[in-house]
């Protein structure tokens, strides 16, 4: 299942990451690299520190914002 389309890149199968939603080319959870974010304080250092791309960080970032609006809704 992909939660936000295609384009996104976020995804969720229960075959991986136990269903929660992970970014398909690193295979992150989505929620990890986005605390990660706040954890470093940079989207390039939480790239750096997870080593993956900085386009993988903006990802997950940009889905569990997404995600978060959602749910306060």
């Amino acid at each position: 299942m992909v939660p936000n389309g295609k384009q996104a890149r976020i995804v969720v199968d229960p075959q991986r990451a136990f269903g929660q939603p992970i970014e398909s080319e690193s295979g992150v959870p989505a929620a990890v690299l986005a605390a990660a974010v706040e954890a470093e304080r940079s989207p390039e250092a939480a790239a750096q520190v997870w080593s993956v791309s900085i386009t993988s960080v903006r990802r997950a970032v940009d889905f569990q914002r997404g995600f978060e609006q959602r749910l306060a809704a």
